[in-house]
């Protein structure tokens, strides 16, 4: 049995090429595996660091939600290289959303839905 701690379902995102960026430095991070409300799998470009604080951004959205970037903190709850050689999957909670953030999270999310079905 799979002891699933999330606190709200995942939708796949990978085929929507987000991509997350850095806030700090503005460097690209990587891009979006999965999304929730609650946090997201980073198909990360680098390694990240258990328990780890980013502030970050989702970014390339799809133009139809009006929407730049969704800026977000998150705290890194565990990172594993990947398949390939340079890259890591993450799994990030998101610690920190605005409301208007939280809105267009909701929009994509409910985009990314739809794209799906």
């Amino acid at each position: 049995m799979v002891d699933e701690r999330r606190k709200s379902p995942r939708i796949e995102a990978q085929s929507a090429a987000l991509q997350v960026n850095n806030k700090l430095d503005g460097s690209e991070l990587g891009i979006v595996g999965n999304l929730s409300t609650g946090g997201l799998l980073l198909i990360a470009n680098r390694e990240l660091f258990q328990d780890g604080v980013l502030q970050l951004s989702i970014a390339a959205l799809p133009p139809e939600l009006a929407s730049a970037e969704i800026p977000i903190g998150v705290r890194v709850l565990w990172s594993a290289p990947a398949n390939s050689p340079d890259q890591h999957w993450a799994g990030l909670e998101i610690i920190d959303i605005g409301a208007d953030a939280s809105s267009d999270l909701a929009r994509l999310l409910d985009h990314l839905q739809r794209q799906s079905s």
